[in-house]
């Protein structure tokens, strides 16, 4: 194999499904003064409770450039990186400065940095992705290019049971929290095709937010494929029932040729919060 597919760790890893092909770089998760490394193995349960008590939000930080220059290092020609949304997080900037750091001594290297505009599931459905263009034997530049237009066509939707750590974070207003709180509103939100989070509709319960999610992503694989969902990626923070109850509803429809199930990690457990399903489709 003469490439290599380098991500951060808001890339969920399947449940079911072996992913020793991909390099995770971990991210942080501030509480004060207080850091957390966001690697393999991190309990969601533990995070979630030290989030609860702590006085201050959770914050996110990216690794240096210099994490990913040293991650470069290999004898692999091409290397194909896929980061946060950059409108979400400073990790696309941080790696592609660890590209100029790498390139500088190691002249002749192929790598591309990939803004994923997601995150979290969507970033597992684009590394997915890249595996199957770079498998397929095109040249590099082709994979990038091709690499780019999914991305484009790529979509990411969630629902969350629990705004308070969106609130605490910084993503969500006070006032916004308070409102959907108090009137009980499930948000169904999705990722623009600049990378930021927006509204797409509103519900009364976690099941009717569900179902208009997938009524909304139905929709969709009906106008652009005729019902077919090439894959589909689900990342879930202690809802797996949520994950196969969408994905079964998705069926009643859609064609899906595969799909994966995600637990979060550090960085999608600080955002998804329990109870938390963020959906991405191609």
């Amino acid at each position: 194999m003469n490439y290599r597919i380098i991500t951060d760790s808001a890339c969920d890893l399947p449940e079911n499904k072996v992913q020793n092909w991909l390099t995770r770089i971990p991210l942080y998760i501030n509480l004060g003064e207080k850091t957390i490394t966001d690697e393999e193995g991190l309990s969601s349960e533990t995070l979630l409770n030290e989030i609860s008590v702590s006085s201050v939000g959770p914050k996110s930080s990216c690794p240096a450039p210099g994490v990913f220059a040293d991650s470069y290092e290999g004898l692999e020609d091409d290397l194909y990186v896929v980061t946060l949304s950059k409108e979400i997080s400073g990790t696309y900037n941080s790696a592609l400065q660890g590209k100029e750091i790498y390139l500088e001594e190691n002249p002749g290297k192929n790598i591309h940095v990939f803004n994923s505009k997601t995150a979290c599931a969507g970033q597992v459905l684009i590394c997915e992705k890249i595996k199957e263009l770079a498998e397929s034997g095109l040249p590099f530049a082709e994979v990038v290019a091709q690499g780019e237009a999914f991305i484009e066509d790529a979509g990411t939707m969630f629902v969350l049971e629990d705004l308070e750590i969106l609130r605490k974070s910084g993503r969500m207003s006070a006032l916004q929290a308070a409102v959907t709180n108090t009137l009980k509103l499930k948000l169904v939100m999705g990722g623009t095709k600049e990378g930021t989070i927006a509204k797409v509709t509103q519900a009364l319960s976690m099941t009717q937010a569900l179902n208009k999610m997938v009524h909304i992503i139905s929709e969709h694989a009906q106008k652009t494929s005729k019902g077919e969902i090439p894959m589909l990626v689900i990342t879930h923070c202690f809802a797996k029932e949520r994950a196969d109850y969408i994905i079964n509803k998705l069926k009643e429809t859609c064609d899906i040729a595969e799909a994966l199930i995600c637990k979060a990690g550090g960085i999608g457990t600080m955002y998804a919060n329990r109870g938390g399903v963020v959906v991405s489709y191609s």
